[in-house]
């Protein structure tokens, strides 16, 4: 009896972003859009309105992302999701494009929100960044990068 050979998914090497130019929607997208605002309880004029704004474009071999920018210029919104249209985002994806995008020295949060609030439409992931240098007034005050040994000391694991 033959062996099944297991199929070995090897992960392609981080290609930094790169701008990209959005894609303008069809009218039948834009009435798809508008009749799903409609069923979610949106106002489908805004959703319309968003889907015709001319937003900050960026791309690579995962990752497609819209930037907003404060009036300073400075990044203030990504909006992410993966090519494949996939859900899971490791988080050192997520720290690597804020990082080209925004900066090293720029904070950002993921919001999990009140159900009042959520939005769950796609698979698309949301970070709301602060300007460089300052700090969002959470989490810890300094930093800590382990390295696989050190983790394995404490049963835990550090890829």
């Amino acid at each position: 009896m033959a062996k099944k050979k297991s199929k070995v998914t090897v992960e392609q090497p981080w290609v930094p972003l790169h701008p990209a130019t959005r894609v303008e929607k069809t009218p039948e997208q834009i009435a798809q859009m508008r009749a799903a605002a409609t069923d979610m309880g949106y106002d489908p004029d805004e959703i319309e309105a968003l889907a015709r704004e001319p937003n900050e474009m960026w791309k690579n071999h995962r990752y497609t992302i819209i930037v907003e920018r404060w009036p300073s210029g400075h990044v203030r919104h990504i909006s992410l999701r993966r090519n494949d249209r996939k859900p899971m985002i490791p988080w050192r994806d997520l720290q690597r494009i804020k990082n080209e995008l925004a900066g090293d020295d720029a904070e950002a949060v993921e919001l999990f929100p009140s159900v009042e609030r959520l939005v769950d439409c796609a698979n698309q992931r949301h970070l709301w960044v602060w300007p460089p240098g300052e700090w969002v007034p959470v989490g810890f005050r300094e930093g800590a990068i382990g390295t696989p040994e050190q983790a394995a000391a404490y049963g835990a694991v550090q890829s």
